[in-house]
């Protein structure tokens, strides 16, 4: 700085003189106010002072205005510089927040990038995720119905053999003269006793396994309706005390609180449960007292039932409650009693269906007590009878639907469309004043399979309502005698009992027609006609066409008639059967493999119409046919080859 400032005021006097010296007196004093701070400006002022004090030459000019000078232009130089410098100083720093700033962005640009890669990687692998799901969801799916299917088939084919079984063993001892001159010895008896009583038994089995088949596929609903407990609890009693007759040491004791309310449960489903731990109490109760107990806790009822049997070990209340287990219950000295072990199972599916809860305390050599509980219904109701058909729905979840058929059809639909709240219609104007009521989400038309409108596809009558009209056949079997095609019907497995009850009911009977397609059914049921010595003329066919055919050869009273034949299926025919013999009253009763509604006998439904008051619009139809597409499943695996394939390529038609 020093040298700077002798070299501007030697080069400003020697070059313009002493007064223009003056001028680059500031330029050291800028100088170290930005080299130099803070001592700087005063270094310079001190140098130049000396160099101006040097250089002058006494007596020529005053020196202070030379001082006075520097000082000001020193102090105008060091104001301007610190705001310079404090600029200059701010910039800097911003300019090295900006490259921080610049440097974090990248870091976070990174960061963010690996996470968009990350989120990339995530994606794909919940796309494979979500595709594995389906597709283990379909797996599921196909299996939990072929489960279905396998122990429906299986329960079919092993029901049909043990129904022959079950009735050729009735007939041995029953009708023991049916088989000539055999020696019928006590111990042969026994032996077909024994046979009887376990071809029972595996006959059971197979129900109960149908049975837990359904509810694991999920094709068991419940219908909910307001129920009596109390009177459910004694006609379940009533059912369970025929078990009793053999143990006159053992008595049934019912203890039901009077307080109990309407519950808004499955009748059905309730009374299998009562009757699982009933019939188990009896079975392995040889002494003493069977009580059931109901009482109201809280916001629910807890139903009881206590035996004085062997009792079940502490390790073990847990397992029985699964399938296939059974408690070790035998003591010394006692026979054991054989058991299934599904009961228990099958009853905690159908409490668990019922929101509740199912276990059992016991001690070995004092007893079981099995509880299970109910919840209270949501809705009090007044009275105990059943609500009337057309009340509002329960719950504001369930939507009403309207079904134009008779109380049979109410039912099944109610059973089987979980969630909806299903409303019986007489005829179509009473569903158009309820659809006017109630807004349903729909109108359900019941038409039987062989009515010329269902058979012909005919579309659904138009109700003036802005309501989808749905028209079909429901394989509702309770209606069968509100038809008027059958007269009755018998659930195999058929024993002559049951058999003669049902023909002696239609009176006077000389002609017995058997029309069934299982010929070891009816070589049964030919035996045991033939075993009423020659009361019975007796007459068979295996085939609709072979069925018509007897009836035209000689007049017949009554027709056995299987739903399920091979060439025409068993409610066509019974009508023909009826139109054939207007002048004379022909009566059929129905022989199904199950209870008459139940799945495995269904009504055949060749026609399903939708009809929609408004018109149904492009999306709306094409969604229905992709529905359509995806639920309907041709057949063609079940039909003959066509003529036409049978003859070679030549004579099929160009695809």
């Amino acid at each position: 700085v020093i040298a700077l400032s002798v070299a501007a005021l030697y080069t400003g006097a020697f070059a313009f003189g002493y007064e223009a010296a003056v001028q680059f007196a500031p330029l050291p004093v800028f100088l170290a106010v930005f080299l130099l701070p803070p001592w700087g400006p005063p270094a310079t002022l001190v140098a130049t002072v000396l160099l101006f004090l040097f250089e002058a030459p006494a007596g020529d000019q005053p020196l202070w205005p030379l001082v006075a000078i520097s000082v000001f232009i020193m102090a105008v130089g060091t104001l301007e510089g610190h705001v310079t410098r404090a600029s200059l100083l701010k910039a800097w720093k911003d300019a090295e927040d900006v490259g921080r700033l610049v440097n974090e962005v990248r870091v976070h640009q990174g960061e963010v990038n690996r996470l968009n890669k990350a989120l990339q990687v995530a994606n794909g692998l919940l796309k494979r995720s979500l595709r594995e799901l389906s597709l283990a969801q379909r797996e599921a799916e196909e299996a939990r119905h072929l489960k279905e299917q396998f122990a429906t088939t299986v329960s079919h084919e092993l029901r049909t053999p043990l129904n022959i079984i079950l009735g050729f063993l009735d007939i041995m001892q029953r009708y023991p003269n049916v088989y000539g001159q055999v020696n019928w010895t006590p111990a042969l008896r026994r032996d077909i006793s024994e046979m009887q009583q376990s071809a029972r038994h595996l006959s059971d089995l197979v129900d109960d396994i149908l049975d837990l088949a359904r509810l694991q596929a999920l094709k068991m609903p419940i219908h909910r309706e307001h129920t009596d407990l109390p009177a459910l609890i004694r006609e379940a009693a009533d059912l369970a005390a025929r078990l009793l007759r053999e143990k006159a040491g053992v008595s049934l004791n019912l203890i039901i609180s009077d307080s109990i309310p309407p519950l808004y449960i499955d009748r059905t489903r309730v009374r299998q449960i009562l009757l699982n731990l009933m019939s188990n109490a009896c079975r392995y109760t040889q002494a003493g007292a069977i009580t059931v107990e109901a009482v109201q806790k809280d916001d629910e009822v807890i139903v009881s039932v206590c035996d004085t049997g062997p009792g079940i070990p502490k390790e073990q209340l847990e397992v029985i409650f699964e399938e296939f287990r059974q408690a070790s219950t035998t003591q010394s000295g006692e026979e054991s009693v054989a058991g299934k072990g599904l009961g228990l199972a099958i009853a905690r599916r159908f409490v668990q269906m019922h929101g509740g809860r199912i276990w059992a305390e016991s001690e070995p050599g004092k007893g079981s007590r099995f509880y299970f509980t109910l919840p209270l219904a949501s809705k009090q109701v007044v009275k105990l009878a059943p609500p009337p058909l057309q009340e509002m729905p329960a719950s504001r979840e369930e939507a009403p639907v309207v079904v134009v058929g008779d109380d049979a059809t109410r039912r099944y639909l109610a059973r089987h469309l979980e969630g909806y709240q299903v409303i019986a219609a007489a005829d179509l104007a009473e569903a158009r004043r309820l659809a006017r009521t109630y807004h349903p989400a729909s109108i359900l038309i019941n038409a039987p399979p062989d009515m010329p409108d269902a058979t012909h596809g005919a579309a659904p009558p138009i109700i003036p309502e802005p309501v989808p009209v749905l028209q079909c056949s429901f394989p509702v079997g309770h209606g069968l005698a509100e038809e008027q095609l059958f007269d009755g019907w018998l659930v195999k497995p058929v024993d002559s009992a049951t058999l003669m009850s049902a023909i002696s009911r239609r009176g006077a009977v000389k002609c017995v027609l058997i029309v069934d397609d299982d010929h070891s059914f009816v070589r049964l049921l030919r035996r045991i006609l033939e075993a009423q010595g020659e009361r019975y003329q007796v007459l068979w066919a295996y085939n609709a066409e072979e069925a018509l055919a007897r009836l035209s050869e000689r007049p017949v009273d009554i027709v056995l008639l299987d739903l399920a034949l091979p060439d025409q299926d068993g409610y066509s025919l019974a009508r023909v059967i009826k139109e054939k013999a207007r002048e004379r009253e022909i009566a059929i009763v129905a022989v199904t493999a199950e209870q008459p509604g139940a799945r495995s006998a269904p009504r055949p439904a060749r026609t399903f119409a939708v009809s929609l008051y408004s018109g149904l619009h492009e999306d709306d139809t094409l969604a229905l046919i992709r529905s359509c597409l995806a639920q309907l499943k041709p057949a063609y695996a079940s039909q003959a080859p066509s003529a036409e394939l049978q003859e070679g390529p030549a004579a099929s038609p160009a695809l």
